[in-house]
């Protein structure tokens, strides 16, 4: 068989494979294999031609390549899942590659070899699947490793002084040439890795390849690198060529290479209009380089090219009135402009002379100054079509002639800031056009940056919305969380914005749509909007956006949800964030309404980043966490990447986002993974931990909670995983399980309790339930109660009976009542110790949920123990140090409230002093208004009112130095640490303010003399070895230790 006959046979399968229906996947799957494997493979490192007649109906070899690459696209598209498989995806880029190669491959071929890759990869990962995201990485690195190599291998061959090629060079006369034979033997392998890199640069910066390899910048400045270093090869090994007839076929390869690159350069630019400002300086920059080059002549497609893209960068600029940047920058300028024109001398190519031409005109076609019109010159017709093209567009964006642009412009203009400060454009918006609609929906959000002062008019650019890349990552740090109130500071843009949301061809058109969705994101960067109540507006078009048919539509929308709730968390805040979280919580998955869970996942994690810790917190995340056992392996990983989201942007791991409430998640988790099956894998997968270790971390708050679940056993799957046997388990959380079934249980039996137990471990079987309690460790037993505290009275009857049974049970007395009170009145210091170092605890081992227990079982003891008085001080100064927490403050303070209301007076006495003390140290808004009603024997507060700045222009009666040296000396004896430091401040300001008169006053007053030597021995004996309930590292023991050193050392 011929070789013609081999391609026709070729050529017929290969179209067999390209117009019929699909045969199969298993079939398509062997017949993409067959291509990649060993047929493309054949035709790697040949000189492929095609015919130079189209006289013959012979077939080329570059054809059937060409077809190989249609069939390849043909079968990808209609089955997108074989390129995930046996990682085709890796595949199919080595198969491409070889036929970048310009000395081997004609232009034709290699252009179809792109758009075939690029029509693989966009048509295989267009669904976004976050399954894809690993295999896309995967394909990227490997471009630019590949990429990197071969620039790297062709650069070294510069730098190499010993090079061969070098050698050669230096033995060559300057009359000599070199041949093209000789030429191809010495720069093959370099202009075959320059060709091969400048087609995947081409390929990496097509506009959807661009977003689906570079849309989180992970690697979008590796570009510009490998760019540069495309020019500096090319530049390096172009100046040891001679331009000469024989050398004619190497300077058309290099013609092609150069146009291909600075067409990739400029796209590089062009095609992402937020791009960062180098890659402008980058085009210009090789532009510029082009225009003074001397060799540029003798590259006749590079000429043209480089026309194209000076048009295009003149009309893109000018859109942002930016022009004038291009015009310095090729030297273009009035103080140039002759240079520029003996440069359009020396161009020969006629569509390039016509070209500088026109951006001479463009320059000056509008100045007053006779002298630089006479540079404004008719232009005549192009001889390139794309050319006529953007000589047309030319003449519109710059306004040639009588041609005006009739729109309104669609940057922010000084006019148009006026015409909306006096009501124009409010009064306008009815009768604008759609075009001139989102001109306008674009000018207000542009108003509302120039209103808050982020706004350069000058480059029409927002300091903070133009350099932001993801509204969610950079909220927290760019967005001043007291905003101005939208409708008293910018009531402009809100009446107008109020009209916009009404209309109805806002709500028809999506064009219209995502623009107000994008001028709402600006101005709710700066601005606070209404409350969302009922009848807000705002509030309707949230959520007629998040359930539109359009993907993006939905997605802006979610993004508004962490602007308005990032504000401080007042009532508004409260109201706002309960409407938007009953309306995602209201949506149902009906067959229908899938589409809308992609923006309810995303929205419960937009509203994890801006909400503070508390019960709200758990149940979004507990919402969103439920959304990973979802049959959808769509939506169950979108939930999974959504958690490690929202732990990226607080730059916390995925752990420390969900440890606040692990003991109720854990607890959610075990129980529904049978119900739920893929829940426990994918949230383990979510958090980055294994299940071993998962169910490690959390057996103390998981095995109470589970003894009960009998069917399931869920208990047994943790002694299965771990390898732990079940009697070990329980003994080691005996204590928690006791609690848990008397706090859950109403008079639960001692039968039924030891019962329970035997299931799981046969030795309590015949135990008595005495002899159980004994291996329980008491205290802890108690304090596992209380955590199950509650303001429902049934839980507290069920706790306060269980430590009766336990009392009396221990030998504590016949009668519960007796019995409890005993048992409380012997463990109280314990119990009290307990709490407060977990309220005190900063290693993390205890979350907040359990310090919020923590707290509420004070609440408990309060209630339960006759005599918490004798412990008031530990319990005071433990809520006193959790209150320093901002999440837990508000309890804290609401069980010092509780505290107040049941102690006794003089116990009153006591917590008054010690939060009067806490107070002038840390709330200075506070302590004016406490101080001012504070009893008059009080001397001490009187001194310490001195020290707040608003109090200091109060006339205060004298007090003798006497007694407050005596009041001094009695509040040193404090237990409480801020009254201990409050006092502590007051002696070194009162100890400095009158250094010589005490001096005096203690030669002159024996008693005075006294109680400086007893202070004195109070600070030695006390500061050094108070507060055990601090952790080792806390600061306030070394702030305590240097103030008391600062005071003895002044007495």
């Amino acid at each position: 068989m011929t070789d013609q006959e081999t391609l026709l046979q070729l050529s017929g399968i290969l179209d067999t494979l390209i117009s019929q229906e699909s045969p199969g996947k298993d079939r398509d799957s062997n017949s993409i294999n067959a291509l990649l494997g060993s047929v493309l493979a054949s035709y790697e490192n040949r000189q492929l031609q095609t015919n130079s007649t189209n006289l013959t109906d012979e077939l080329s070899e570059a054809q059937i390549v060409s077809k190989i690459f249609t069939a390849l696209k043909t079968m990808f598209s209609r089955n997108p899942s074989l390129l995930i498989e046996d990682n085709r995806h890796l595949s199919v880029l080595k198969s491409v590659f070889p036929f970048f190669n310009c000395l081997n491959c004609p232009n034709q071929l290699m252009d179809d070899v792109l758009f075939a890759l690029i029509q693989i990869t966009i048509d295989c990962f267009k669904k976004g699947f976050l399954v894809y995201n690993r295999l896309i990485f995967q394909q990227r690195d490997y471009i630019l490793n590949h990429m990197e190599d071969l620039l790297s291998d062709v650069i070294k061959s510069f730098t190499n002084t010993t090079n061969m090629d070098t050698l050669m060079i230096m033995e060559n006369i300057e009359d000599n040439l070199i041949s093209f034979e000789r030429f191809h033997s010495i720069y093959w392998e370099k202009i075959s890795k320059i060709s091969i890199a400048v087609r995947i640069i081409q390929y990496l910066v097509h506009p959807a390849i661009d977003q689906l390899y570079f849309s989180h910048r992970n690697a979008a400045f590796s570009l510009d690198s490998y760019i540069s270093k495309c020019w500096f090869c090319l530049e390096n090994t172009i100046i040891n060529i001679k331009f000469v007839s024989e050398n004619n076929v190497i300077i058309d390869k290099l013609d092609n290479i150069y146009s291909s690159l600075l067409q990739s350069t400029f796209n590089y630019y062009y095609n992402n209009p937020t791009s960062q400002f180098s890659r402008l300086q980058m085009v210009i920059q090789y532009c510029h380089f082009l225009l003074n080059w001397s060799l540029l002549c003798n590259f006749k497609i590079l000429q043209v090219v480089l026309s194209q893209t000076l048009l295009k960068l003149a009309i893109t600029l000018k859109s942002v009135n930016y022009e004038e940047y291009l015009w310095l920058n090729i030297g273009l300028s009035e103080s140039s402009v002759r240079y520029f024109e003996k440069l359009i001398g020396c161009v020969s190519n006629p569509d390039l002379k016509r070209c500088l031409q026109l951006l001479m005109a463009a320059k000056f076609h509008d100045t007053d100054d006779p002298s630089q019109l006479v540079y404004v010159k008719k232009i005549s017709q192009f001889k390139d079509t794309e050319l006529q093209s953007l000589h047309e567009r030319m003449k519109l964006s710059f306004g040639f002639g009588n041609l005006k642009f009739s729109l309104q412009t669609h940057v922010l203009t000084t006019d148009i800031i006026e015409d909306i400060q006096s009501g124009k454009v409010e009064k306008s918006i009815k009768g604008l056009s759609e075009i001139q609609l989102i001109n306008t929906i674009n000018a207000l959000g542009d108003y509302a940056c120039y209103h808050s002062g982020n706004y350069d008019i000058k480059t029409h650019s927002c300091r903070i919305c133009d350099s932001s890349i993801s509204i969610s990552s950079d909220i927290m740090q760019s967005v001043y969380i007291h905003k101005a109130n939208m409708t008293k500071d910018l009531h402009e843009v809100y009446t107008i914005i109020d009209v916009l949301l009404k209309e109805h061809q806002i709500q028809v058109s999506p064009n219209i749509l995502i623009s107000l969705l994008h001028a709402l994101t600006k101005i709710l960067r700066s601005y606070r909007p209404p409350r969302l109540g009922a009848d807000s507006t705002l509030l309707k078009f949230i959520e007629f956006g998040f359930t539109h048919q359009l993907r993006i539509i939905r997605l802006l929308t979610v993004k508004l949800f962490p602007l308005i709730l990032h504000a401080p968390e007042d009532e508004q805040y409260e109201q706002d964030f309960d409407t938007i979280l009953s309306f995602l919580l209201s949506l149902e998955p009906e067959s229908g309404n899938y589409y809308l869970f992609e923006g309810t996942i995303q929205g419960l994690g937009e509203l994890l980043l801006v909400k503070s810790i508390d019960n709200k917190y758990y149940i979004v995340l507990s919402r969103l966490i439920r959304f990973m056992s979802d049959v959808d392996e769509f939506r169950s990983n979108l939930a999974i990447h959504q958690l490690r989201i929202v732990a990226r942007t607080k730059n916390i791991t995925p752990w420390q986002l969900v440890e606040p409430f692990i003991p109720l998640i854990s607890r959610d988790v075990l129980k529904n993974r049978i119900v739920r099956p893929g829940l426990l894998t994918n949230f383990c997968i979510a958090i980055e931990l294994s299940i071993p270790l998962f169910l490690e971390r959390t057996l103390k708050y998981t095995i109470p909670y589970l003894i009960d679940s009998y069917k399931e056993d869920h208990i047994s799957f943790i002694s299965q995983t771990l390898k732990v046997p079940k009697s070990e388990l329980i003994d080691t959380h005996l204590d928690g399980i006791l609690a848990y079934l008397y706090a859950t249980y109403d008079h639960i039996s001692k039968t039924k309790l030891m019962k329970i137990l035997s299931i799981y471990d046969s030795k309590y079987k015949g135990m008595a339930f005495e002899e159980m309690l004994n291996c329980c460790k008491g205290p802890y037993l108690i304090i596992h109660l209380l955590a199950y505290y509650s303001s429902n009275p049934e839980t507290f009857n069920r706790i306060k009976n269980a430590v009766e049974i336990i009392s009396v049970s221990l030998g504590y007395g016949q009668d519960g009542l007796v019995a409890s009170q005993r048992l409380l009145n012997r463990w109280l210091l314990i119990l009290v110790q307990v709490i407060s170092t977990t309220l005190n605890d900063k290693k993390g081992s205890n979350p907040f949920y359990m310090k919020i227990r923590a707290i509420k079982s004070i609440g408990c003891l309060l209630n339960l123990c006759e005599k918490f008085d004798a412990c008031l001080g530990q319990i005071i100064m433990a809520l006193q140090l959790a209150i320093q927490v901002p999440d837990l403050r508000f309890e804290s303070l609401l069980h010092i409230k509780l505290i107040a209301e049941k102690v006794d007076r003089k116990s009153m006495r006591f917590v008054f002093d010690s939060l009067i003390s806490q107070f002038v140290l840390e709330f200075d808004e506070i302590i004016v208004n406490l101080l001012k009603i504070s009893p008059e024997k009080d001397v001490s507060y009187k001194f310490a009112l001195r020290r707040i700045p608003s109090m200091k222009s109060i006339n205060f009666q004298h007090v003798s130095d006497r007694r407050l040296l005596g009041e001094f000396r009695n509040r040193l004896k404090s237990d409480n640490l801020w009254v201990f430091e409050q006092v502590l401040n007051d002696l070194i300001q009162y100890l400095e303010n009158g250094y010589i008169n005490y001096q005096k006053l203690i030669r002159e007053d024996e008693l005075v003399y006294q109680v400086f030597l007893s202070i004195t021995e109070l600070l030695v004996t006390n500061s050094f070895k108070k507060y055990d309930q601090l952790d080792s590292d806390s600061s306030y023991k070394t702030k305590i230790a240097l103030k008391s050193a600062r005071v003895i050392s002044l007495l």
